[in-house]
């Protein structure tokens, strides 16, 4: 057995080496690639790049310098599961300096039919542009007549007047590459710092060549890799891509001897000052404009806490969410106010204004959204977000006006991203951790009457607060009652609920409560005369989230956590326990949580008490070990019966 398995591998890894060996020149698509039915090596894979092409290099054209990429792209689908595959989105830069122009795309899609390679071509009438905000558009299509089989390729080139702004490259995906190549020159008196990211490692190789364009001699950097693995995105993770492998290019200096030198090495000092200067600053000293709204309302509110909570209320009501992110205001604070709306900048900029107006320490904190990613050095462009720091004696609040449910220090799910960039108003900054400080708290109070013909009706009261109390009102305040309890139903076994009740739904300053009535026609299993009862009911957690073996990046569980159940039986008259589970506890080492489980039995009552905490909101990935056996101890637990006979 072990030859074979030998075996198996190395003819895996040599189908992938002849892969390998393949013409990927364009719309050379082979009859193999289209038969293949599944990846060598990762057989669950759904789809996998067969070929990944990038060239990044500078020209001179009519005396300006610019930056060309040139993208290529061979794509297997092997199940539906890999359509997402067959989407593509290309985003394209747009400031005052100029726009990033896209030039020769073409994309095909190739189907064996009949035995022979039927090629059909991307209609231009498919491909959209949609503006992101005032500095992105973002070109999609998807490929036509995918189905499983097909191989897909696109190729284009991004032509770009920002040469000091290298896009990332990206070496690793969700689904395996077969063969990668990859180069970026630049000509040698461009100094950069190379910034490798994930963890699976690939260095370049450097080499000198001449680039007759820029008549300069160019340092070239390649990547070439064979076979490099998927990383598959797992439960409680912020973002995947902040952990695949890519390399950024930063544009360090510009050094022609005797001729120029210029420094773009920057401190977060240095970025911070520049954001701040290019208009944050001016837009904050305006305030005039709510003056005499504002000021009866500060009257009626002595103290700083009062203070904050009448100005973010006020921000709140006067103006609206436009959906656009940024750090720099669009329409600005005047007009956003007179007009209602505005981008996250407009909004938090205006709020941070009427703080300091208000005698507060405030300012505004630069942010990178989960889907944005973590700046790896600094740079403006590592920030797309900004909320409101408010410097206390012993205390720091953090306010975000954009979500009419968010309260002080309970930030939306999508700015809870490590840190951020306090800027005070001297310019200068100071990292500020964003992660939550309250433990968001989720009590059940269950109480049941359990039948002799295995059905149970029973109350429920749920309690809900911080950020358990967020999440809740941000999924379910626009959801009609009917919808939210069919679906409820569903995800409580199946239950049947009468008189719901749900109070503080659109109060964020309130816990959430919710009570409900329960009706279960097969609560129990009945065996031999016997009652088994999972004393849990629908609440018991029934599966492990962290299913991998090995773990490379960190658990993200957003913030942290308590959940509190308070579980009461009557049992049937004329039953009585036979067997209790064990109450036991489990600990996670370094105070990173618990499980406590603790069931009694007195006459016909059972009373069961359950509180699992999670006391932070990252955990480093040295702890995976420790949190996939919690978990499944905890299973384990949950799923262990009450036994009741008769008497």
């Amino acid at each position: 057995m072990k030859l074979l398995s030998t075996c198996t591998i190395l003819l895996a890894v040599l189908a992938v080496a002849t892969g390998n060996a393949q013409n990927f020149k364009f719309r050379k698509v082979s009859e193999a690639e289209l038969l293949e039915k599944e990846h060598p090596i990762e057989k669950e894979a759904e789809a996998a790049y067969l070929y990944d092409y990038r060239n990044s290099y500078y020209t001179v054209t009519g005396g300006e310098i610019s930056l060309t990429t040139e993208i290529q792209k061979r794509v297997k689908i092997y199940s539906d599961e890999g359509f997402p595959y067959a989407e593509f989105s290309i985003y394209l830069y747009d400031g005052n300096n100029g726009a990033e122009v896209l030039s020769g795309l073409r994309a095909y899609t190739y189907n064996l039919e009949d035995g022979s390679v039927e090629e059909n071509k991307l209609d231009k009438d498919d491909i959209f542009e949609e503006e992101i905000n005032e500095y992105r558009r973002k070109i999609t299509f998807t490929m036509p007549k995918v189905k499983e089989g097909s191989v897909l390729e696109i190729k284009y080139k991004v032509h770009s007047s920002y040469f000091f702004n290298i896009d990332p490259f990206r070496f690793q995906y969700g689904i395996p590459v077969n063969k990668l190549e990859a180069s970026f020159s630049a000509p040698d008196y461009f100094t950069f710092n190379t910034r490798n990211k994930g963890y699976y490692f690939i260095n370049a190789e450097t080499s000198r060549k001449n680039n007759p364009s820029t008549e300069t001699t160019d340092v070239l950097y390649t990547f070439n890799r064979n076979n490099i693995p998927s990383l598959k995105e797992e439960a409680y993770v912020d973002n995947i891509d902040n952990y695949r492998s890519g390399v950024n290019f930063e544009l360090s200096n510009i050094n022609i001897p005797g001729s120029y030198y210029k420094s773009f090495t920057q401190t977060w000092e240095d970025v911070t000052k520049n954001i701040y200067d290019s208009g944050l600053e001016t837009e904050l000293r305006k305030d005039g404009y709510f003056k005499d709204e504002l000021d009866p309302l500060l009257q009626k509110a002595p103290g700083a806490l009062e203070r904050i909570g009448v100005v973010f209320e006020f921000v709140k009501s006067k103006v609206n969410w436009n959906d656009r992110y940024g750090y720099l205001c669009s329409n600005g604070v005047r007009k956003a106010y007179k007009e209602g709306t505005g981008n996250v900048a407009d909004i938090n900029i205006m709020l941070t204004g009427m703080l300091r107006y208000a005698g507060l320490k405030a300012n505004p904190v630069l942010v990178s959204t989960k889907s944005h990613g973590i700046p790896i050095f600094p740079t403006s462009d590592g920030f797309n977000y900004v909320v409101v720091a408010v410097e206390m004696e012993n205390k720091v609040v953090l306010l975000d006006a954009t979500s009419k449910l968010s309260v002080p220090n309970i930030l939306p799910y999508r700015v809870l991203n490590w840190n951020g960039r306090l800027i005070r108003e001297d310019g200068s900054s100071v990292s500020i951790d964003l992660s939550p400080s309250q433990k968001a708290q989720s009590v059940v109070s269950l109480s049941v009457e359990l039948h002799e013909d295995g059905s149970a009706d029973g109350k429920i009261r749920r309690h809900y607060t911080n950020h358990r109390a967020y999440g809740f009102r941000n999924e379910y305040v626009n959801v009609a009652e009917e919808e939210y309890l069919e679906d409820l139903e569903n995800e409580l076994s199946g239950i049947e609920i009468g008189n719901y009740a749900v109070e503080n739904l659109k109060n964020p300053y309130k816990p959430v409560v919710e009570n409900y009535d329960f009706h279960k026609d097969v609560a129990v299993e009945q065996i031999s005369g016997k009652i088994f009862l999972s004393p849990m009911m629908f609440f018991s957690t029934s599966e492990n989230p962290f299913t991998s073996e090995t773990r490379t990046y960190p658990i993200d569980f957003v913030f942290p956590k308590s959940f509190t159940y308070n579980i009461s039986y009557i049992i049937p008259e004329g039953y009585q326990v036979e067997s209790l589970p064990e109450s036991a506890k489990f600990v996670l080492p370094d105070n990173l949580g618990s499980f406590m489980y603790h069931i009694v039995n007195q006459g016909n009552m059972l009373q069961l008490r359950v509180i699992s905490e999670i006391n932070m909101d990252l955990v480093p990935s040295e702890y995976y070990d420790y949190i996939r056996g919690f978990y499944g101890e905890v299973i384990k637990k949950e799923s262990e019966k009450v036994v009741l006979s008769k008497v």
